[in-house]
């Protein structure tokens, strides 16, 4: 259990390109799907 504790001093390494890409398109994407979301939402009441 102890593998799950949190560092007191975490240093953050720069993130990747690939990272970045990765992360940016997962933000779009949820971004996506929440609009469409809120058109069904909107299409059904």
């Amino acid at each position: 259990m102890n593998e799950y504790k949190m560092k007191e001093n975490n240093k953050f390494s720069k993130a990747s390109k690939n990272e970045m890409t990765l992360y940016s398109l997962l933000g779009e994407s949820l971004c996506a799907v929440q609009t469409i979301e809120d058109a069904l939402s909107h299409f059904i009441v």
